[in-house]
């Protein structure tokens, strides 16, 4: 037998609800120690009752400092999606450029600009996000090369390797004639 579904809404009777809420407080807090534990991640709960009492649990370290962790991380999130749009108009202009000593040059002429104190976080974040995707692209070509360089070898290295082999096999019909 199956179990029947509950209807997610407020319970009206004060002792049943209080009931419901300890043992679905304990189970969260059960659920997040062992997430924290299986999976070694940071994990903070905070609950607070309808009669204001608090209810928390922090894995590991403390919640101050979980909760300053989530705070920068916010503050850097929304940072990061404005620097995501602009930095989507900048990839055509990235792609444009002809080397990576070229975006340096250009982010150095900006950082040595006398408007220097004018840039702001965005802007950074900005010129950061250019020089990443500059620096993947750069990383990609060099794994790329490399990748060619090996292969390469490879082909050499399989054909000194026939030759070898089939003068062997020469030297071993010249030894015996009979075959």
């Amino acid at each position: 037998m199956g179990r029947k579904k509950v209807a997610i809404k407020r319970i009206e009777d004060k002792s049943s609800r209080q009931v419901t809420f300890s043992k679905r407080r304990n189970g969260l807090m059960k659920k997040a120690r062992e997430l924290s534990i299986l999976c070694d991640v940071e994990i903070g709960v905070i609950v607070f009752s309808s009669s204001g009492k608090l209810y928390q649990y922090c894995s590991d370290s403390s919640l101050n400092k979980i909760v300053d962790k989530y705070t920068r991380h916010i503050e850097l999130g929304v940072a990061s999606l404005n620097a995501d749009n602009e930095a989507e108009s900048y990839e055509v202009e990235l792609e444009s450029w002809k080397s990576f000593a070229q975006l340096v040059q250009i982010i150095e002429i900006e950082l040595e600009d006398p408007n220097q104190e004018q840039l702001g976080v965005n802007d950074l974040i900005k010129l950061e996000t250019q020089l990443d995707h500059a620096l993947t692209h750069v990383k990609a070509k060099k794994t790329e090369l490399m990748m060619d360089s090996i292969e390469q070898l490879r082909q050499k290295q399989d054909n000194v390797l026939e030759k070898e082999n089939d003068l062997l096999k020469e030297e071993v019909r010249a030894r015996n004639p009979k075959n």
